[in-house]
């Protein structure tokens, strides 16, 4: 039997199994190309749906699909995202009534789950995880199979999102030529085989796809035939937002959005609708979009820096790769930041959303968790290195705290390291690194306030350098020039800026045009960190 509680812990189940394999679906990521990391999409996403139920203490499945949809939906990241919690949605309409799962409810499930899958996307695409949700919705629409134990349903279910999976790359040639399965079909092979084994009080874990499993982790599988193809091609910006408002029409946002890019998906209904477009500009998309109602939760991505990075690490041997007896955990926040430290080397994240405030326990986890018994936890900010440091004292393994302060500091370790050595080389090498960079903030004051000697208004912009409040003004770019000034004592080569969420491209373009016209020798790189709270984080070199 299957009541609210167990439902429950086989979503626990599926988001635990799925983030324990994040870097084996991600290494599969190839189509979109590269619509961020799609294991990683459906992490988040996933994890913002058990955040929601976490609290729940009842028996009625009905009341748990729904509050879990409504956290993946508001948490849906990325194409694959969006689709995954459409999928659940199907869930959550079909068992709103149902307090006791059996198997002609959750056939029923499927069948609406196929449905609002394929009703969100403009363009629909087999040979993805919509060719698997599809192959599961025509096997529960067979009654026999509507009949049978429910945990024996779970298993064929089980089973054929294997043969489904198996066969996506005959579905899509993009697939075929890179030499991969599609990532987004294997992250819900995962989530479902989890599922089935929690209800079956089996031990849980993923039998990985020979060929496609754990020898994907470096990349390798991806063939040079394949990115010497896409190697050129024009990806432009991953543009996501939520529209809120009243009689919203999805048919009339779908024709203004639609002609703006490409790869679009959008769902919803009269009140809310979430959009996911890949443009060459979002800004057009923002604008269309706020004439339909309220936007938040925008999230724009350069996909094009994406594919650069994707392309250059895939390029890579499986030797370059080899993280040897070494690994890194650095804690960070924004989903920018996860992809840069990502790029340079770094499997185990923490990616903070509000605050960076992981506990002991959360730390901890991801330690035992890794594949390494000599870890170097990078915490990037100073509130967390209590925690780190605990951990280190707690654990079973060799772990070693760098008390890096910043993000900033944390690159700036990563770029130093080197997999040959050792846990005390690659500690005093890393540790020595973050002493070679100042580092500043730009934030916008919430309330006014006296700092000693400086008044800061509501609303005015806040200068931060080496964790010290030094200037605020109306005007961002003052700000920032003031900044820069205050260090004219030594010579400025080269200030990385990483844009925050609420922080669009072009106004950093505008930004560092003017920066550049006053610091003509100094040269300036412009990343997305996608971070709260801050506008702009930024290093000095």
């Amino acid at each position: 039997m299957i009541d609210g509680l167990k439902f429950k812990n086989q979503l626990i189940s599926a988001n635990e199994l799925l983030l324990q394999n994040i870097d084996i679906v991600n290494s599969l990521n190839v189509f979109p190309v590269p619509d961020g990391d799609t294991g990683t999409n459906m992490s988040l996403t996933m994890q913002d749906g058990i955040k929601n139920i976490a609290n729940l203490d009842t028996k009625s499945v009905g009341i748990v699909a729904q509050d879990f949809y409504k956290g993946v939906f508001y948490g849906a990241r990325g194409n694959s995202g969006v689709i995954l919690s459409q999928f659940f949605r199907g869930f959550s309409e079909s068992l709103k009534s149902v307090k006791i799962l059996d198997s002609n409810n959750l056939c029923a499930s499927f069948l609406l789950a196929k449905k609002f899958a394929y009703q969100g996307i403009v363009d629909p695409v087999e040979g993805t995880m919509l060719t698997l949700i599809n192959d599961i919705s025509d096997f529960c629409n067979i009654k026999e199979n509507q009949e049978i134990e429910l945990v024996d349903l779970l298993y064929n279910i089980s089973e054929l999102a294997r043969s489904s999976v198996l066969k996506t790359p005959t579905l899509l040639p993009i697939l075929e030529e890179a030499g991969v399965v599609d990532s987004g079909a294997y992250g819900l092979e995962i989530i479902l085989n989890a599922m089935y084994k929690s209800a079956a009080n089996l031990q849980i874990k993923f039998e990985h796809i020979e060929n496609y499993g754990k020898k994907t982790i470096n990349n390798n599988a991806i063939s040079k035939q394949f990115l010497d193809k896409v190697e050129h091609e024009e990806f432009g910006y991953c543009t996501q937002l939520l529209i809120s408002g009243s009689n919203l029409s999805e048919d009339d946002i779908k024709k203004q959005i639609v002609p703006l890019g490409k790869s679009a998906v959008l769902i919803g209904d009269e009140n809310l609708m979430k959009i996911h477009i890949h443009a060459e500009d979002p800004g057009s998309v923002l604008t269309v979009a706020g004439k339909f109602g309220q936007l938040s939760e925008i999230d724009i991505a350069n996909m094009d820096q994406q594919h650069s990075n994707f392309d250059k690490n895939s390029r890579k041997t499986s030797t370059e790769l080899n993280f040897g007896e070494v690994s890194v955990l650095s804690v960070v926040q924004g989903n920018g930041f996860e992809r840069i430290f990502r790029d340079l080397g770094v499997h185990n994240i923490i990616n903070c959303k509000n605050t960076m405030n992981p506990s002991v326990s959360e730390i901890s986890d991801v330690v035992d968790q890794s594949e390494s018994n000599s870890i170097i936890i990078l915490p990037n900010n100073k509130n967390v290195i209590p925690a780190a440091i605990q951990v280190a004292k707690i654990s079973d393994k060799d772990v070693r705290v760098i008390e890096s302060v910043s993000m900033t500091q944390g690159i700036a370790s990563m770029l130093s390291f080197r997999k040959d050595l050792n846990i005390d080389e690659s500690f005093e090498l890393l540790d020595s690194a973050i002493l070679e960079i100042q580092y500043g903030e730009i934030s916008i004051s919430q309330r006014s306030a006296r700092f000693g000697d400086i008044v800061v208004e509501k609303g005015e912009f806040i200068g931060f350098l080496n964790g010290q409040l030094l200037f605020s003004d109306k005007s961002l770019f003052v700000v920032f020039d003031k900044l820069l000034k205050h260090l004219e004592t030594q010579e400025i080569e080269l200030v990385t800026l990483y844009n925050g969420i609420d922080f669009a491209d072009y106004e950093s373009e505008e930004l560092v045009n003017c920066l550049e016209q006053t610091w003509e020798d100094v040269d300036f790189e412009v990343h997305r960190g996608e971070q709260p709270n801050y506008h702009i984080i930024f290093s000095v070199e």
